[in-house]
């Protein structure tokens, strides 16, 4: 099959893919009549204000972790230009153009303007991630135990629960496994290549993880950072709820409802999969002196949350326009590279 063709059926099939997840959740929102009870209500402008400015300081820390993880192997880069190429993957990653994500974007873009270092540049968007993603199931762990939500008895909440804690045990289990150093025999190496499907991947993930190996003080630091940015995201969708809906579950709660919805971001869809799952979990959290959270609260409050992120992009969108050359010639680079090695 030709590969443009390929790459356009995948594109259709995701974008069916999200309109049929909104589709259903906009269909049990006006079942319940969410979004007459979402009219009805006065809106507080300054939690809503409240939420946008924590979901913008929570993504300026993940281009300052970025920043960090940089810097930390020898790549001089500033704050200005770190956030210029933050900006450009959050483009990439909220409104994907064509199949290059926002991380292949900001590591290719590093490596161009740096070509000594093209090894460092992708280990650092790789651990960039890899950290964002542990620090989240970490966070997500930890509340589940202090909030009770591990009780829960409802079945939604089970599966939750569960998969929030095999998400922590396993991905700190691999954290560990490839920061160990390597075998002189190879062993490590040779159980990777074993591995069915994956094991291309992992092979570029420990040689990612080795790289930052003797960094661990910086480690320690952008998990830090990272810790603090996922707080920030929690308590945005506590007060865009709160601002929308005049109630909502306790900020407590929130650092429970967001890791277990965010996990929706390891699908390879731009949006849906996170709005579904906020859909499901706001109805489990009891609010005294309020009724449930009905089907459809936790869609609005999904899209709201992405609309804030999409606020962001529009500031963003200035470095877009500033470097659009210089990206459109990276991504022609890119784009040919790939071909090449495919062949």
């Amino acid at each position: 099959m030709n590969k443009k063709l390929k790459n356009i059926i995948i594109g259709t099939l995701k974008f069916l893919l999200i309109f049929g997840i909104f589709a259903f959740l906009f269909w049990r929102a006006a079942q319940n009549d969410t979004f007459t009870a979402l009219l009805e209500q006065k809106k507080n402008w300054n939690f809503l204000l409240l939420g946008f400015s924590l979901n913008f300081f929570g993504i300026l820390l993940t281009f300052i972790r970025w920043k960090w993880l940089v810097r930390g192997l020898g790549i001089p880069i500033g704050y200005p230009e770190a956030i210029r190429l933050g900006f450009l993957g959050l483009i990439f990653n909220l409104l994907p153009m064509g199949i290059v994500g926002g991380d292949l974007v900001k590591g290719y873009l590093l490596a161009r303007n740096y070509p000594a270092k093209k090894i460092e540049a992708a280990a650092s968007v790789i651990v960039d991630r890899i950290i964002g993603l542990y620090i989240m199931f970490l966070l997500g762990f930890i509340m589940i135990w202090i909030c009770g939500f591990v009780n829960n008895s409802n079945r939604e909440a089970r599966i939750a629960v569960g998969a929030i804690i095999w998400f922590f045990i396993l991905s700190t289990i691999g954290i560990g496994f490839l920061l160990f150093p390597e075998s002189k025999a190879g062993l490590r190496r040779r159980i990777i290549k074993k591995i069915p499907f994956a094991g291309a991947l992992l092979e570029k993930l420990t040689a990612a993880m080795q790289v930052y190996r003797e960094h661990k003080i910086l480690l320690l630091v952008s998990g830090s950072i990272t810790f603090i940015l996922h707080l920030c995201y929690g308590l945005s969708l506590y007060f865009l709820a709160c601002g929308l809906f005049g109630y909502a579950p306790s900020i407590l709660d929130h650092w429970v409802i967001y890791p277990i919805s965010n996990t929706g971001t390891l699908i390879p869809l731009s949006a849906g999969p996170v709005e579904y799952f906020l859909d499901v979990l706001y109805p489990l959290f009891t609010i005294p002196g309020h009724e449930a959270y009905r089907p459809g609260f936790g869609m609005i409050v999904g899209v709201a949350f992405r609309f804030t992120s999409l606020l962001v992009m529009g500031i963003g969108g200035i470095y877009y326009l500033a470097g659009r050359g210089e990206i459109a010639e990276s991504l022609k680079d890119f784009h040919q590279e790939n071909d090449r090695q495919q062949d």
